[in-house]
């Protein structure tokens, strides 16, 4: 057991190849910090770069499609006008179908009115016409008849 504790032998030829990677190793360590400094400020001025880019595509696309949105915000305010206009439209037809409707209410009352005077005025006319055919004309037959038949023609009962 005390064999694996021993340090190894090392010759003089693997000493100097441990010096001289240690070295080599030291000194990359050194130069990768450098080179990590110079690479982070080289990737900085390509991301400034690359953002640029960016920036200059995305103002020339917002230039381009300028026109397009200027068009589809007057299309919008000409729809809302639109959409105003027909409903102040549609406002006044409401408004003026209910006055019909109420102005032919009216007038069918009116008429129902009118007509039941009429019928009275065509009833009482009728009776009157039939008193005064009772008294011009006496036969029995027509005496008989009952009022509303006294519009027939006393000369054709006699037949």
């Amino acid at each position: 057991m005390d064999l694996h504790l021993i340090a190894p032998e090392v010759s003089i030829n693997h000493t100097s190849r441990l010096k001289h990677l240690t070295q080599r190793m030291d000194q990359d360590y050194n130069r990768s910090g450098e080179a990590m400094v110079e690479r982070a400020s080289v990737m900085s001025n390509k991301m400034k770069q690359l953002e640029s880019r960016i920036g200059k595509t995305k103002q020339a696309e917002d230039d381009r499609m300028k026109p397009l949105y200027v068009l589809i915000e007057k299309a919008g305010d000409e729809i809302g006008l639109q959409s105003g206009i027909i409903n102040s439209i549609d406002e006044r037809l409401d408004k003026e179908l209910k006055m019909m409707k109420q102005e032919q209410d009216d007038v069918i009352e009116w008429l129902m009115h009118d007509r039941a005077h009429a019928k009275k005025r065509l009833n009482s006319q009728i009776a009157t016409a039939c008193e005064l055919l009772k008294k011009v004309t006496t036969p029995l037959a027509y005496r008989c008849l009952p009022s509303y038949m006294c519009l027939i023609d006393p000369l054709m009962l006699e037949t």
